[in-house]
């Protein structure tokens, strides 16, 4: 269990180390209607 925490916090510290804003591709209204778009196979699983 120690082990793991200490991969867990060198991977933190790295990604802190590396860090970069993240920049969206996409407008909000792109995304929303992508998420939210009907499903039309009429699968019934």
């Amino acid at each position: 269990m120690r082990d793991l925490n200490a991969k867990i916090r060198a991977f933190i510290n790295g990604w802190n180390d590396r860090k970069h804003p993240f920049v969206w591709t996409k407008t909000a209204d792109e995304i929303l209607k992508k998420a939210n778009r009907q499903n039309t196979s009429n699968t019934d699983h």
